[in-house]
């Protein structure tokens, strides 16, 4: 089975926002889950919906931000609350505020060096755009690509087994300054 087509070109704003955003969030649980070698702990994980850092303990318990690409929000969950806020044109600066209420209210803290890897200016300048059916399409894609659902086995198999081996599904973004978006 191959890739389904998706031009770069047709999705780059997208991808630019996603990146951006992926950083946030992926800071939040680097911030709060214990070293892991090559930086696995910091990795966003795949789901049926979209992208999820898995839990992340934070206070007395344990918090998950999942992006779901069908809804087009972001998901903060706790085993007693759930809240969320949808995904839209907005600045990364209005992203992070945004993260910042949802883990607040689910009692965490988003202790996290604020910065994101794209120079300050961008961070507060016009909104990214964020294009609801190509962010659809492109989880789609990940989810169907046969290399794609090797790992996710292999991730499952391994952690189903007690084994504390991690398995890195790849990265969820690279440079938006010339090449691919991964999510």
């Amino acid at each position: 089975m191959g890739w389904p087509a998706l031009p770069y070109r047709d999705w780059a704003e997208t991808c630019s926002a996603l990146h951006l955003w992926t950083q946030i969030v992926g800071k939040y649980r680097l911030a709060h889950t214990p070293w892991l070698n090559h930086s696995w702990h910091a990795t966003l994980y795949v789901t049926p919906r979209g992208l999820t850092t898995g839990m992340v303990p934070d206070g007395k318990s344990a918090i998950t931000l999942t992006f779901d690409f069908h809804d087009h929000a972001l998901i903060g969950e706790t085993a007693d609350m759930r809240e969320s806020f949808p995904l839209e044109a907005m600045s990364v600066a209005d992203f992070l505020s945004r993260t910042t209420t949802l883990v607040e209210r689910l009692g965490g803290r988003m202790d996290i060096h604020g910065a994101t890897a794209a120079p300050r200016p961008q961070l507060d300048a016009c909104p990214p755009v964020y294009r609801r059916a190509a962010a659809r399409r492109e989880c789609l894609r990940r989810r169907l690509h046969p290399e794609s659902q090797g790992l996710r086995r292999s991730h499952r198999s391994a952690t189903s087994h007690g084994r504390h081996h991690r398995y890195r599904e790849g990265p969820v973004a690279t440079s938006s300054s010339g090449g691919r978006c991964v999510c």
